[in-house]
């Protein structure tokens, strides 16, 4: 009876071991679980494998010419969340104060600041790439990227916007809904322009929200904004109608002061501020404060060569990369009611080449008429 009372006690102790193992591994992989949902880009992990994230290289392709222009609109009209008017005036650059460049702060942030955009333009008479090579990049170097967004391009490129949403190093902007001229356009036309590409990114982030949810991050969609608030002028056409409407319906305009994608890269110009740069200075050089302009759909051809080649220059000329939101918080935002590319009126040839600026060139000349 006792050896028998013995053998009891042991497996119940045996049992007991093995139930607080298994008790001590669950909290663990709870614990570690509950850590994973706590890091910033633990949806996009969570969402997506590295393979289904890294893309192919068929993805910057797009298609062929459309042989009739989709001129569709987005499944919702009208975005439901509405933002408050912000100042007019289109944002070129951030003045970065000259006091941050003589601080002996040893502690005191880097002052030499700088946001690269990426456009997904795409017109109605095409489907536009996506650039899964500069994108890889950006990740793999950990650096902030703000891309400006066409909503017919993200319409065609459901998976690929969710993905730049999802990921807490990028941030999506307002680049119209098929690339619309806003110098030439009327009101309702501008407005559709814009509000079809707010109604489209909502749509979107509602299926990214509802997969979050699914995998138990809903918590992670707070960071996401419910509808982008900064605005891109397609071809940097303006006019004093679209300054205005831009502004009232709650888009912060960004255009930019150097461009990476020419044959020579722009001239960098550490610890100085673009509204104190002396004369003599190359136009389009990159100081503190500059906005780069690049494309992510694949077009121009030379993004892919350039990219590697500026992040290398500008890392060792000390700068730092910001999105555009961040820039905005580290000075003063220097503003124009104009749009051109570098120089005032150098992008007025687009109106006779693209007319309203939504369809190709060869399609606009052939059926202006």
């Amino acid at each position: 009876m006792c050896r028998l009372n013995a053998f009891l006690c042991e497996r119940v102790v045996l049992v007991l071991l093995v139930l607080s193992l298994l008790f001590s591994v669950s909290c663990a992989a709870k614990d570690e679980s509950e850590q994973l949902a706590e890091t910033p880009d633990a949806l996009l992990h969570a969402l997506w494998t590295p393979e289904q994230l890294a893309g192919t290289p068929q993805d910057i392709k797009g298609q062929p010419a459309l042989k009739t222009p989709d001129f569709s609109g987005p499944a919702r009209r009208r975005p439901l969340h509405n933002l408050p008017p912000v100042q007019p005036g289109h944002i070129r650059a951030v003045h970065i104060p000259l006091e941050n460049f003589h601080s002996t702060n040893a502690t005191a942030p880097n002052p030499n600041l700088i946001a690269l955009t990426f456009d997904l333009c795409e017109l109605t008479s095409r489907v536009s790439g996506y650039n899964a090579e500069l994108v890889n990049l950006l990740r793999k170097e950990r650096i902030p990227a703000t891309f400006f967004a066409g909503g017919k391009w993200m319409r065609d490129h459901p998976e690929k916007t969710i993905q730049l949403m999802a990921d807490p190093l990028f941030e999506i902007g307002n680049h119209n809904w098929t690339h619309g001229n806003m110098g030439v356009m009327d009101k309702s036309q501008m407005r559709d322009q814009i509000l079809f590409t707010q109604a489209q990114y909502e749509l979107l982030r509602e299926q990214l929200a509802q997969r979050a949810a699914k995998a138990g991050l809903a918590a992670q969609m707070d960071a996401i904004p419910q509808v982008p608030t900064l605005y891109r002028l397609p071809y940097a056409r303006s006019s004093k109608d679209a300054v205005q409407l831009i502004a009232r319906l709650g888009l912060t305009s960004i255009l930019w002061d150097c461009q990476g994608e020419e044959k020579r890269l722009p001239s960098i110009f550490p610890n100085t501020s673009r509204s104190h740069v002396a004369t003599g200075f190359p136009p389009g050089s990159v100081v503190s404060g500059s906005i780069m302009l690049l494309h992510g759909n694949g077009i121009p051809k030379r993004t892919n060569t350039n990219l590697p080649q500026i992040i290398r220059q500008l890392k060792a000329h000390g700068f730092t990369f910001l999105s555009v939101s961040e820039l905005l918080k580290r000075g003063t935002p220097i503003r124009t009611n104009k749009g051109y590319f570098m120089h005032p009126n150098d992008n007025a040839a687009v109106d006779a080449m693209f007319g309203n600026g939504t369809v190709g060139s060869s399609w606009w000349k052939k059926h202006k008429k």
